[in-house]
C-alpha cells in the first residue's frame, strides 16, 4: 500500500474512534419516541419492528431516558411497529412504508389501560423527512411495476423533474452514478451505465443529487441507487412476457414535406420479445434466503429515417442469483452475481447510415457484490463490501466490408456515412470497489443528538481499447469528393486507475427542530501507470454542509438549504488515450489535393505520450439549494425549491504549439451555395501558420464553464386510497461555453482534439445556451386502480419539455483550419427544436385466484399522441452544417407504439 492510502487509512481510524454513523447508503431507519397522551416520554417501554424482508425475525429496543428509540441498518420496505408498557394499551402501526436511504421518524402515542388493550393504527409513514437537508427521488417497487416505461434501468432517472436525456440538473450526459446492491455498475471509460438488470428484481431505486451527503461521490449529475429484492419467509414466484407485433408500431412523419416523408420514415419495431421468470424464498426459516431471476429480451427494429435493407436486432439474456443470510440477530450478510451476454446486429444504424457502415456487436458483462452487516445495538452498525464489475465489447463491420476495407466515408452534403464502419474496436473494462463504514448515533453530545458516519472506499479499475480505421484511411467528402483525410491511426489503450476516498457526515439534532448536517468527502485519485509512478494524481476535497428546520410539532413542515461540492469521477478515456495509448502507426490529419495526394495538417506520432499539464485538477460542480415541503395530508405533499450549480475546472485538451491567424471568409448561407439570396456577411475565422508544431496537453482549459439555475415546484401523492403521483413543473437555464452532450466532461467533444479549446474556430459562437437546456418541463407520472369489475389499474408518465438548442454552423473549407466540421455563425442554443409532448398510458386488468395467485393482463401505449418531431433528447437532432439538408432531421421521436404483456406471480 502507498503512503497516502496509509494516510486515508488512519484518517479512518481516528474518524471511527469518535463514533460514527446511521445507517448504510442502500438501508433505511426508523427512529422516534414513546410518549403519552399529555406528550410526556416513556422510559423502559418495548418496541418490536416486524417485516417481510427483515430477516432475522423482528427486533426489539427498549426506550432510554428519553424515551427514544432507533432502529438502523433496515432493508427498505414495508413494516409493523408495536410499542408497549406497563399500564398502557399497545400500539400497533401497520403498512410502515420505508425508502430506501431515509430516515423516518415516528412517535408511538401510548393511551392508558382500559377495557382493551390493543390499539392498532393503520397508517403510512410520515411522508416529509423532517431531519434531512437532502432531496432524493424514491421508485419503489409498486411504482416500478405500475408505471409504463421503457424498463431499461439507467433511464429511471429521466422520472426525476429536472433530469432529461440523461442529462440531470444541468450536467453532462453520463455524469451519473449508476448503483446496484452498492455495485457501481457504470463503465471505467466515460461512466455510462454497463450492468443490465431486470426491472423486476429491483425493490427500489433512490435517485440523489440535490443535497447529497458526504457518502455519496463521483458524479456532477445524480446517482441512482438500485436496491434488489431478496428472498423472504415464503416463496414467491413470478413470470412475465412482453411482446409488441411489428403491426403495432405507426407512423408520425406526416408533419414531414412530402419528398422528406417518402425516405425519412417512422421507426419500425419488426419483433419485440421480452420473458422473465424468478424465485425467491425461504432454504433456512428467518436464517437464510435466495432469490433467483432469468430474462431473454429480443428486439429487432429499423430506426427513423433508415431506407436499406437490413435491421438491428438485439438479443440480451441476462440472469441473476442472490443469497441473504442472518448467523445471528445482529449479523446480516448478502450476495449476489449477475450476467448478461449482449448481441446487436446492424449496431448504428440510422437515417444516415445504412447497415454497410454498421457493427456487429457483442457485450458481456458481469456483476458481483458481498456485503456484510453488523449491528451493535441499537446505536451502532458496521458495514463491509467488496464488488465488482467486468465488460467488454467487441465491434466489427457488419458487411460487406471488413477490417481490410474499404475505406469509410462521410458526405456533408448528404450526411451519409458509407462503404464501412468508421472505425472498429474492442472496450474492455472492469472495476473492483472495496468499502467499510462504522456509524453510530450519539446522545447528549455538544448540545444535541448526533448521527455520525464515516467510512472509506477503495477502488482499483482497468480499461483497454483496440481501434482500427478500414483500409488505413477514413474520408470526410461533399458531393462524394474527399476533402480531408484520417490516415492511420491504429492504436491500443491500456489504463489503470485508482481511488481512494474517506468521507464523515454528520446529522446533527441541534435542539427539538433543528438537523445541521455537515460533511466531508476526500478522495485520492490517480490514474495511467508509468514508470516512477502514476501520470496523473488529483485530491478533490467536497465539503458539504446543509440544515432542516421541523417547522411543527406535527413533523410534516421542513426547510431545507444545502451547499456543496461534488466532483466527477475518474474517467479512464483520456487517460488512455494520453498515456495507456500506443499507436502502432502515425493519425494523421490532411487535406486531400487529389488521389493519393495529401497535405497534412495534424498528427499525432507513434509511441506512449504524458501530455499532462502541471497541477491539473478535478472538475466539480458546486450546487447551492433551498426549499421548502409541507405534509398536507397523510399521503401528499407538496414542495417548492430553487437549485443553483456550477460547472468548473473541466478538464480537456489544449494545443500550447500551433500558432493561428485570423483570416475573413464569405459566409455563403444556409443553402451553402454563394451567391444566393441567403447569403450571410463576412466571417472572421483562423488559419494555422505553423501546421505540424502542434502540441496536445491534458489541462484545465482557461475559462470552460458551464452554470444551472432552476425552480421547481413539486407535488407527491403515496399509493393509497387507490392512486398515486407525483407532479412536477422545473424552470431551468443552463449556459456556459461547454456542452452538456456525451461524455464531454470525459474530455471528448468540445473538450477533445479539435475541441473549443485546441481550435479557435470551434471557439466562436461557443457561448450560449446548452444543446440539453430544457427551459420548461413539465412532468407527471401517476396511477389509478379503478374498482370496476374486479379492478382495473390505469397509469401514465406524461413529459413536456422544451427542444433542443441548435445553431447554424457555416460550411468554411480551408487548408490548416484543422478537422472542425463548419464554424458556428450563430451562438450555440440560438434555435430550437420543437417541443417533446409525449404521454405513455397503461392499462392492466389483475385476475386473483386465491389469496395469494395473481394474473395480470398489460397493454401499453408508448407516445399515445403520436407526436412526430426530431428527437430533442438525442445528440444532433437536426443539421446544423450549412447545405442541401440543413435543418433537416437527424432523429426522430418514435412513433405511437403498442405493447401487450402478461404476469402470473403467487
Amino acid at each position: 500500500m502507498c503512503p497516502r492510502s496509509w494516510i486515508v487509512v488512519a484518517a479512518f481510524t481516528i474518524l471511527a474512534s469518535v463514533n460514527a454513523g446511521a445507517q448504510g447508503l442502500d438501508t433505511c431507519a426508523l427512529s422516534g419516541h414513546v410518549i403519552d397522551s399529555t406528550r410526556a416520554v416513556i422510559v423502559s417501554a418495548r418496541v418490536t419492528l416486524s417485516g417481510p424482508n427483515l430477516i432475522g425475525g423482528p427486533r426489539h429496543v427498549s426506550t432510554g431516558p428519553d424515551g427514544a428509540f432507533h432502529f438502523t441498518a433496515l432493508p427498505p420496505g414495508t413494516y409493523d411497529l408495536v410499542a408497549e408498557a406497563a399500564g398502557f394499551r399497545e400500539r400497533r402501526t401497520t403498512d410502515l412504508r420505508i425508502p430506501a436511504g431515509g430516515t423516518i421518524v415516528l412517535d408511538a402515542l401510548l393511551e392508558a389501560a382500559g377495557v382493551t388493550q390493543e390499539l392498532e393504527v393503520r397508517g403510512s409513514a410520515p411522508l416529509v423527512d423532517v431531519t434531512s437537508s437532502a432531496v432524493p427521488v424514491n421508485i419503489d417497487q409498486q411504482m416500478l411495476h405500475d408505471l409504463p416505461t421503457s424498463r431499461w434501468v439507467p433511464s429511471l432517472i429521466n422520472l426525476v423533474p429536472g433530469v432529461a436525456a440523461d442529462a440531470a440538473l444541468g450536467g453532462t450526459q453520463a455524469s451519473n452514478g449508476m448503483f446496484v446492491d452498492g455495485v457501481d455498475i457504470t463503465e471505467p471509460h466515460y461512466q455510462d451505465a454497463a450492468g443490465r438488470i431486470n426491472y423486476n428484481w429491483l425493490e427500489e431505486v433512490q435517485i440523489v443529487g440535490l443535497g447529497a451527503s458526504a457518502q455519496h461521490g463521483e458524479f456532477t449529475g445524480v446517482s441512482a441507487r438500485a436496491t434488489l429484492r431478496s428472498g423472504t419467509n415464503r416463496y414467491s414466484a413470478l413470470l412475465e412476457a412482453w411482446a409488441s407485433p411489428s403491426s403495432w408500431t405507426g407512423t408520425n412523419t406526416g408533419s414531414l414535406e412530402r419528398d422528406q416523408a417518402k425516405t425519412f420514415a417512422s421507426k419500425e419495431q419488426l419483433a419485440f420479445w421480452d420473458t422473465s421468470a424468478q424465485l425467491g424464498g425461504p432454504i433456512v426459516r428467518d436464517r437464510l434466503w435466495f432469490f433467483g431471476g432469468f430474462e431473454r429480451l429480443t428486439d429487432d427494429s429499423r430506426p427513423a429515417g433508415y431506407q436499406w435493407a437490413g435491421s438491428t436486432r438485439k438479443e440480451d439474456p441476462r440472469l441473476i442469483v442472490k443469497l441473504t443470510g442472518a448467523p445471528s440477530s445482529s449479523v446480516r450478510l448478502e450476495g449476489f452475481v449477475s450476467h448478461s451476454s449482449n448481441l446487436i446486429i446492424g449496431d448504428g444504424i440510422d437515417a444516415y447510415t445504412p447497415i454497410e457502415a454498421a457493427w456487429n456487436t457483442h457485450g458481456p458483462q458481469t456483476n458481483w457484490n458481498t456485503k456484510f452487516t453488523w449491528t451493535l445495538g441499537a446505536r451502532t452498525l458496521i458495514e463491509a463490501r467488496l464488488s465488482g464489475t467486468t465488460g467488454v465489447s467487441y465491434s466489427d463491420p457488419h458487411g460487406p466490408g471488413t477490417k481490410d476495407g474499404p475505406p469509410p466515408r462521410w458526405d456533408g452534403d448528404t450526411g451519409l456515412y458509407s462503404d464501412n464502419v468508421w472505425f472498429t474496436y474492442k472496450m474492455g473494462g472492469s472495476r473492483l470497489n472495496g468499502g467499510l463504514a462504522l456509524t453510530r448515533s450519539i446522545d447528549h453530545a455538544l448540545g444535541g443528538r448526533h448521527e455520525i458516519r464515516a467510512g472509506l472506499e477503495l477502488e482499483r479499475a482497468h480499461s483497454s481499447d483496440a481501434m482500427h480505421t478500414p483500409g488505413g484511411i477514413a474520408f470526410d467528402c461533399y458531393g462524394g469528393e474527399p476533402y480531408m483525410a484520417y490516415l492511420g491511426g491504429d492504436f491500443s489503450y491500456d489504463t489503470t486507475t485508482a481511488r481512494t476516498t474517506v468521507y464523515a457526515q454528520d446529522d446533527w439534532n441541534v435542539g427539538s427542530r433543528i438537523t445541521l448536517s455537515p460533511g466531508v468527502r476526500i478522495s485520492s485519485n490517480r490514474g495511467g501507470k508509468v514508470s516512477g509512478g502514476w501520470a496523473f494524481t488529483t485530491t478533490p476535497v467536497d465539503p458539504r454542509i446543509g440544515v432542516a428546520w421541523d417547522v411543527g410539532a406535527d413533523h410534516k413542515t421542513v426547510i431545507r438549504a444545502h451547499v456543496g461540492r461534488y466532483h466527477d469521477a475518474l474517467f479512464s478515456s483520456r487517460l488512455n488515450s494520453d498515456v495507456g495509448a500506443s499507436y502502432q502507426e502515425p493519425l494523421i490529419f490532411a487535406m486531400v489535393l487529389g488521389p493519393g495526394e495529401y497535405e497534412e495538417i495534424n498528427r499525432y506520432d507513434p509511441g506512449p505520450v504524458t501530455p499532462m499539464q502541471s497541477g491539473v485538477k478535478h472538475s466539480y460542480a458546486d450546487q447551492f439549494v433551498v426549499g421548502a415541503e409541507r405534509q398536507l395530508k397523510a399521503d401528499l405533499s407538496v414542495q417548492a425549491q430553487y437549485i443553483q450549480r456550477n460547472f468548473r475546472n473541466f478538464m480537456g485538451m489544449i494545443d500550447t504549439g500551433s500558432i493561428w491567424a485570423p483570416t475573413t471568409q464569405k459566409d455563403t448561407g444556409p443553402d451553402a451555395v454563394a451567391g444566393t439570396a441567403d447569403d450571410g456577411g463576412t466571417l472572421t475565422t483562423y488559419q494555422k501558420t505553423n501546421p505540424g508544431n502542434e502540441t496536445f496537453v491534458y489541462a484545465n482549459p482557461e475559462g470552460a464553464h458551464r452554470g444551472y439555475k432552476a425552480f421547481q415546484v413539486i407535488a407527491k401523492k403515496r399509493y393509497s386510497h387507490n392512486w398515486q403521483l407525483q407532479a412536477s413543473y422545473t424552470w431551468s437555464r443552463n449556459t456556459g461555453n461547454v456542452t452538456n452532450v456525451w461524455h464531454v466532461n470525459a474530455a471528448r467533444y468540445d473538450l477533445g482534439n479539435p475541441g473549443t479549446f485546441v481550435n479557435p474556430n470551434v471557439m466562436i459562437n461557443a457561448d450560449g445556451n446548452a444543446p440539453f437546456d430544457f427551459t420548461h418541463e413539465f412532468k407527471v407520472l401517476g396511477s389509478y386502480r379503478l374498482p370496476l369489475w374486479g379492478g382495473f389499474l390505469v397509469s401514465g408518465v406524461y413529459r413536456a419539455h422544451t427542444g433542443y438548442a441548435w445553431g447554424r454552423k457555416a460550411r468554411v473549407n480551408l487548408p490548416n483550419m484543422g478537422s472542425a466540421r463548419g464554424v458556428r455563425v450563430e451562438p450555440r442554443g440560438t434555435r430550437r427544436t420543437p417541443a417533446i409532448n409525449n404521454l405513455d398510458l397503461r392499462v392492466e386488468k389483475t385476475i386473483r385466484f386465491g389469496s395469494r395467485q395473481t394474473l395480470g393482463l398489460f397493454l401499453d401505449a408508448f407516445n399515445l399522441g403520436n407526436q412526430g418531431v426530431p428527437n430533442a433528447e438525442e445528440v444532433n437532432p437536426v443539421q446544423e452544417l450549412s447545405g442541401p439538408i440543413f435543418g433537416q432531421p437527424l432523429t426522430w421521436v418514435d412513433p405511437r407504439t403498442f405493447r401487450a404483456g402478461v404476469r402470473f406471480t403467487f
